[in-house]
């Protein structure tokens, strides 16, 4: 009989899928994966690739208005726990040297960073003015695939 058999034998199923989710997540966290493109990814690749880099053709931008109290290191932990799940939200797209094709490069982990710009000393129409300008010029920056990260956010504080 196999010793790791042993060692689950005296665990439930819940202890067992507990147990392989820890070591999944151990093995993740070690090193990055190669994948091949998907057909979507190739795409957005190529299409990055004739627009030198420029391309904002994936982007998605969102804008939301919040009022009240925020927390800004629980929001900045969420984000990074949403990150954390998701492996879309820590890829990267690199050519392989051997065969010259691109891939997705699945990082353990990622830099994202929520940036933070204090627009409360202007008021009024120029405050919104300005708000308006900084989110437009967010949404129209391209994403470098090869660095990342491929999830941006900015937090502008108007009051």
């Amino acid at each position: 009989m196999d010793p790791q058999s042993d060692l689950l034998a005296p665990l439930s199923p819940n202890q067992k899928r507990e147990k392989l989710a820890q070591l999944l997540r151990q093995r993740g966290q070690q090193q990055s994966r190669q994948f091949p493109l998907s057909f979507t990814q190739q795409r957005l690749w190529l299409l990055n690739q004739m627009e030198g880099g420029q391309s904002i053709a994936y982007n998605i931008p969102i804008g939301l208005r919040l009022h009240g109290l925020l927390d800004l290191s629980l929001l900045d932990r969420a984000l990074s726990e949403i990150i954390r799940r998701h492996d879309s939200l820590r890829t990267t797209f690199q050519l392989n040297p051997r065969s010259g094709a691109p891939e997705q490069l699945i990082h353990p982990r990622s830099s994202f960073q929520l940036q933070l710009l204090d627009l409360s000393a202007s008021h009024g129409p120029d405050q919104e003015q300005q708000m308006r300008r900084l989110a437009s010029q967010e949404s129209q920056r391209p994403f470098d695939l090869a660095s990342g990260p491929l999830l941006r956010a900015l937090l502008l504080r108007l009051a």
